[in-house]
C-alpha cells in the first residue's frame, strides 16, 4: 500500500509496517503489529484475526470499521481518473450511478426524470426516461438497478412500482409492489431530500436499497410503513421495526426473503400544517445494510458489531466481527453536519442562498442554531455507515460529520473476503458522493456551480476479483 510521506515519519512507517506477521494455526491466520512507545505515533496498522467456528471463517477486527477508517494515516487517497464531459442533466440531481458493463455507465437524473447511458468517454448511448415521447408507465423514479443486460427502476407508484427496461431503456414490463413496505413513506421523513426535487429523499440512502446480485434478480431493502403502523397505534419510536432484505426475480417474477433485519431508527415528530404526522430518520443512527458480490451477499444491521456474509442459496459463508464500542455524538459533530446542510442548501437552493448571503453573522448564527434544532441526531454514531460489494471485495463506510450532513464519511475499509484481509483503506476526496463500486472504479458525483458532475475514480484493486473459498464458480448452477 502507498503510504503518504511525513517528514520524520519514515522510520515509524518501516518499524509499524515491517511487524505484520503471519502466523498460520489449523484454520486460524492472525495478522498483528507492534508500536514504538510515543504519544505522536499514529494508530498501528489494523489487526484481523481470522478463525473458525463450525467451519465458517471468522474474521475479528480489532476495532470497529468506522474507527479504522478514519485512520487516515494508512488511508490511500484517490485523485479523480476521468470526468464525464459536461453537467449531468439540465441542472443535475444524481439519483443513482452504476457500472452496467465496461463499456456502460447509467445514472439517474432525478430531476429531468431520466435514466441516462454513456460509454466510457462519456459520449451519450442512450436517453430514456418518464417524460414524452419516451413516457415509461408512472412518473417519479426513485433508485434503479442493473440485472444482467436489464435495468430495474423502484418507480413511487402503487399500481407500477418496478419498471423493467432492456439495454436501450425501452420498458419491458412494469410490476406491482411484490409485498407491503416502505415504498413511499420515505416521502414523509425528515430531514427532506438533498435533492429534493421532484422526491423529498433522506438519510437513508434509498439508492443503496436495491442492491445488484446477479442476471436474474436484484436484492431489495425495505421495512413497514411507519405511517400505518402510527396510525394502527404501534409504538411513537418505531426503532423495533423490522426490515426485510428480499430477493426479487424478473423471470418468472417471484420474491423471497434473504433475512430480516432491525428497521430504520424512525422517530415521531409533532404534526405540521400540511400533513398529518411527521416523522424523522436521526442522522448519524444505526440502519439495516445489504450488499452483494460475485456469489455471495451480506447483511448488518447496523446496531450490532457484527456482518453476516452468506452464499446465494443462504448457507453461511463467513461472519465478521469487531468489538462493540458506544462512541456518543457530541456537539462538535452536530454543529458540523449543520454547517455541511447549510453549505449544500445554499448550493440547491437559489431562495436560501439569496437569503443567507443577504444576512449578518449574527443572524446566520442564529439561522444555524435553528437549522441545527430542526435535524433529529442519534445519541451515538453506528459503527459502519455503509456497505458496497464488488466481486470478492466488501466496502465498509465510516461515519464522520465533516463529510456528509447524512454522517455518511467518504472514508472505506476495503475487506477482500477471498483472502481474508483487508485489501485497503480509500479515502474519495471531500465533496464527492459515491454511487456505486464496479471492477473498473467508483462511481461519484460532486456539484459545481449549481450543476452536477458524473466522476470515476479508479482503485485499482485487482485482487478483488478472486472468488470466495465455497462460493459457486460464475455462472454456474445453483
Amino acid at each position: 500500500m502507498q503510504l503518504p510521506h511525513r517528514p520524520g515519519q519514515a522510520f515509524r512507517d518501516l518499524y509499524a509496517w515491517s511487524s505484520v506477521h503471519f502466523r498460520r494455526i489449523g484454520f486460524t491466520l492472525v495478522l498483528a503489529s507492534s508500536s514504538l512507545p510515543g504519544c505522536d505515533r499514529p494508530a498501528p496498522p489494523p489487526t484481523v484475526v481470522i478463525g473458525d467456528s463450525s467451519g465458517i471463517p471468522i474474521l475479528r477486527l480489532d476495532r470497529s470499521p468506522n474507527e479504522i477508517a478514519k485512520d487516515y494515516f494508512r488511508s490511500k487517497t484517490l485523485r479523480p481518473t476521468f470526468d464525464f464531459p459536461g453537467p449531468l442533466g439540465t441542472e443535475g440531481r444524481i439519483g443513482g450511478a452504476l457500472e452496467q458493463s465496461s463499456d456502460r455507465f447509467v445514472y439517474l437524473d432525478r430531476l429531468t426524470r431520466h435514466l441516462v447511458t454513456v460509454d466510457s468517454t462519456g459520449s451519450l448511448v442512450g436517453n430514456v426516461g418518464f417524460q414524452a415521447p419516451t413516457a415509461w408507465p408512472g412518473e417519479f423514479p426513485v433508485a434503479f438497478v442493473s440485472v444482467g443486460r436489464r435495468l430495474v427502476i423502484w418507480n413511487d407508484d402503487s399500481v407500477n412500482a418496478l419498471i423493467v427496461t432492456d439495454s436501450a431503456g425501452s420498458a419491458l414490463l412494469a410490476l406491482p409492489r411484490p409485498v407491503a413496505g416502505d415504498w413511499h413513506a420515505f416521502v414523509y421523513r425528515h430531514p427532506v431530500s438533498l435533492e429534493d426535487a421532484p422526491i423529498q429523499q433522506n438519510a437513508e440512502a434509498l439508492d443503496r436499497r436495491m442492491v445488484p446480485f446477479d442476471d436474474s434478480s436484484f436484492l431489495l431493502l425495505l421495512q413497514p410503513n411507519e405511517r400505518q403502523l402510527f396510525r394502527q397505534g404501534i409504538a411513537v419510536r418505531l426503532d423495533t421495526v423490522r426490515a426485510q432484505a428480499l430477493r426479487v426475480f424478473l423471470t418468472p417474477p417471484r420474491t423471497i426473503v434473504q433475512a430480516t433485519l432491525p428497521g430504520f431508527t424512525v422517530i415521531h415528530l409533532a404534526p405540521n400544517s400540511s400533513e398529518s404526522q411527521r416523522f424523522a430518520t436521526p442522522l448519524f443512527a444505526a440502519r439495516p445494510l445489504v450488499a452483494a458480490g460475485r456469489d455471495w451477499y451480506a447483511v448488518t444491521s447496523g446496531r450490532q458489531s457484527g456482518i453476516e456474509v452468506f452464499h446465494p442459496d443462504g448457507r453461511p459463508l463467513a461472519r465478521i466481527e469487531w468489538p462493540h464500542r458506544i462512541l456518543s455524538v457530541t456537539d462538535k459533530d452536530r454543529s458540523n453536519a449543520t454547517d455541511w446542510w447549510i453549505r449544500y442548501t445554499n448550493e440547491v437552493d437559489a431562495g436560501f442562498h439569496g437569503r443567507w448571503a443577504a444576512a449578518s453573522r449574527q443572524d446566520r448564527s442564529e439561522w444555524k442554531a435553528q437549522e441545527q434544532d430542526a435535524l433529529s441526531f442519534s445519541e451515538s454514531f453506528a459503527e459502519i455507515a455503509g456497505m458496497l460489494g464488488d466481486r470478492s471485495c466488501l466496502w465498509l463506510q465510516g461515519y464522520s460529520s465533516e463529510d456528509n450532513p447524512t454522517g455518511s464519511s467518504s472514508r472505506f475499509l476495503v475487506l477482500n473476503l477471498a483472502e481474508r484481509r483487508i485489501e485497503s483503506l480509500v479515502v474519495i476526496p471531500q465533496g464527492f458522493r459515491v454511487w456505486s463500486i464496479g471492477p473498473s472504479g467508483i462511481l461519484a458525483s460532486h456539484r459545481a456551480n449549481g450543476r452536477e458532475y458524473l466522476t470515476r475514480f479508479a482503485h485499482g484493486l485487482d485482487a478483488c476479483g478472486t472468488a470466495l473459498p465455497g462460493a459457486r464458480a460464475a455462472g454456474s448452477p445453483m
